[in-house]
């Protein structure tokens, strides 16, 4: 179980750094603040690649999938632009229905019937905590996007 903890500081952080960025955009706009964000990134992980070792014939490949990567966190600060924080942030913490989706069939990975309760649960989950009160669940333009970031993730 060496995993859980990291996990659980990388979810404290995810969910703190939503509300951060919120406010950020308060006062920059969105395409500065990925921009901040990417340099960021960059300071912070180079050197933990350099030290860990990179294999530059694998650069092209690895360049290539970090692009893909990286087009949700270009989204999400337009989608939080849109909307309500507490509810973008639900809907793209669904991005792991699309993994698994994904998994089964790339990976050839089998699901059990627990498993699809939870996800479908989840899906369920999430449409109620985007209703807002006294209002017919309908899907909005920012919901879309967060739809959108949310699968790009789970790839």
């Amino acid at each position: 179980m060496n995993w859980l903890l990291p996990a659980i500081c990388s979810l404290i952080l995810w969910g703190a750094g939503q509300v951060f960025v919120k406010k950020g955009l308060s006062g920059v706009s969105p395409f500065v603040s990925n921009l901040i964000a990417t340099l960021l990134a960059l300071l912070i992980e180079i050197p933990f690649a350099l030290i860990g070792g990179v294999e530059w014939s694998f650069f092209p490949l690895i360049f290539l999938f970090g692009f893909f990567a990286q087009i949700p966190n270009f989204i999400y600060p337009y989608v939080l632009q849109k909307s309500n924080v507490s509810l973008s942030g639900t809907i793209l913490a669904i991005y792991p229905i699309f993994t698994v989706i994904l998994s089964v069939f790339f990976l050839k990975e089998t699901l059990t019937i627990l498993q699809l309760l939870g996800i479908a649960g989840v899906i369920l989950g999430t449409v109620l905590v985007a209703k807002q009160k006294n209002e017919k669940i309908r899907i909005a333009g920012w919901v879309v996007w967060a739809i959108i970031g949310a699968v790009l993730i789970g790839f």
